[in-house]
């Protein structure tokens, strides 16, 4: 049996099957009159505690964390900072900290420059809708079932894994050109790898 690589955040959480020494969530909330979209990636370890309220998963536990905007050519708030913005589009993120990729398509691909380090903790908000959040196993995580099997050919790690899932969900969600959805995963996740 070929081991899980992702699963659905929540119900990873219901299905007791979150690893606690390592994981990757990637989270994103999509606008649903544009293509404009938030996406999320923390990388965590060392987990104390986890726990649900009613709009989010609370973890006590070290995370870094990593956000992406795609947006899209006529977006109306494109010269204001994205820490500025309104209407469910503002970022923690500004122009400064962040590097900017032009699509072909003139979409912009806004991203940090670093980690932004979670000591204490962190949440991740519940998906409404059309948005996601989703684990992804590294290969020696405790939910790999089997890890063991020799059958098992896949050998990409959990960040390969979501570098796959993103630059598919940049492609077919955002609109982005395949073509600059792999330079900024690349690019993007390349950052996690530090």
């Amino acid at each position: 049996m070929k081991a899980d690589i992702a699963m659905e955040l929540f119900e990873a959480y219901a299905q007791n099957k979150l690893p606690e020494t390592q994981g990757l969530i990637i989270s994103a909330f999509f606008k649903e009159d544009s293509a404009y979209s938030i996406y999320e990636v923390v990388s965590y370890s060392d987990i104390k505690d986890i726990y649900m309220t009613s709009d989010a998963l609370h973890f006590k536990a070290k995370g870094k964390k990593i956000l992406l905007i795609a947006e899209p050519p006529k977006f109306a708030q494109k010269n204001k900072e994205p820490f500025k913005r309104t209407n469910g589009c503002k970022v923690e993120l500004s122009f400064s900290e962040s590097f900017v990729n032009i699509a072909e398509s003139k979409a912009k691909l806004i991203f940090n420059k670093k980690e932004i380090d979670m000591p204490d903790g962190f949440e991740v908000l519940k998906p409404e809708g059309i948005n996601f959040s989703f684990l992804f196993y590294s290969n020696n995580s405790e939910n790999n079932d089997d890890k063991n099997d020799n059958e098992n050919t896949d050998s990409k790690t959990g960040i390969e894994n979501l570098a796959d899932f993103l630059i598919k969900s940049l492609n077919q969600e955002a609109i982005i050109p395949l073509a600059d959805a792999e330079k900024t995963a690349k690019q993007f996740l390349d950052i996690l790898n530090k």
